[in-house]
């Protein structure tokens, strides 16, 4: 009778212990379970967290990019031909006050004045394009085509699908932005023989593609280091749309960007 009391005991001992051990054993588990997914949630909030800083640093870059192309545009160029223009009144007033009729420098003063207002409407061009504040961008975008067509050995197209939605001047801006960039790399850079610029408007969203045939890159590299794929990204982000990239080696590269409307 006591063996069978011992048994018993014995068996409960053990018993209880094992299920000790296992819940023990679950709760371990569970802890680093849930440690692992706190770690993880971590890390994607720090990546997330840097790759916002990387995208502001990008577009603080792009704006001082643009801020040191004005400046030297207006010291190097407007700015010289104002102090030359200066000096030419000057002349023409010193040839008044001789009582001489000076046909040949006041030519030569409204010569320079065109070129000046020739300058002066480049540099706001370069800054907002006329194209894309008169016409919109589905014009804009036509004409990028039609300068390549006009000027280098390169095929271009621009085709417009869809009815025309009505956008923010920014948002017009940031696609046209990401548009000209993605033209330069493909003639820069990509040696491509085409270029095909796809906007298609719908019901609740506008979509830009950028094709070309050329050379193509590889996606990892480039876009952890390219200064011109981070500010297209950067723009993106700022009118809150989607943009992706698309290439192979040889095998061309495509841009696509999104602005969804709910």
């Amino acid at each position: 009778m006591l063996e069978t009391k011992d048994s018993i005991l014995l068996i409960l001992f053990f018993g209880t212990s094992s299920l000790i051990l296992f819940f023990g054993g679950m709760l371990l588990f569970v802890f680093k379970y849930q440690r692992k997914v706190l770690l993880h949630q971590q890390e994607l909030a720090r990546k997330e967290e840097e790759k916002q800083k990387e995208l502001l640093r990008a577009v603080i870059e792009s704006q001082e990019n643009t801020q040191n192309f004005i400046a030297k545009e207006l010291h190097d160029g407007i700015l010289q031909e104002m102090a030359t223009l200066r000096f030419g009144t000057a002349h023409i007033s010193s040839q008044f006050k001789k009582h001489e009729l000076p046909l040949d420098s006041i030519d030569q003063l409204k010569s320079d004045i065109d070129n000046s207002i020739k300058n002066i409407r480049q540099l706001s061009h370069n800054i907002l394009p006329s194209k894309l504040e008169e016409d919109g961008l589905a014009a804009a975008l036509k004409s990028v085509s039609a300068k390549i067509n006009g000027s280098v050995t390169i095929a271009s197209s621009t085709t417009i699908e869809g009815e025309v939605l009505e956008q923010s001047k920014d948002i017009e801006l940031a696609f046209f932005r990401v548009a000209q960039e993605s033209v330069q790399n493909a003639i820069k850079y990509a040696e491509a023989q085409h270029i095909n610029i796809v906007l298609e408007y719908a019901t609740n969203c506008c979509r830009l593609t950028i094709a070309d045939d050329g050379k193509g890159f590889d996606i990892q590299t480039i876009t952890s280091k390219g200064i011109g794929l981070k500010n297209m990204q950067s723009r993106a982000k700022v009118i809150d749309a989607k943009i992706e990239f698309h290439s192979e080696l040889n095998k061309g590269t495509k841009v696509v960007m999104e602005k969804l409307y709910i």
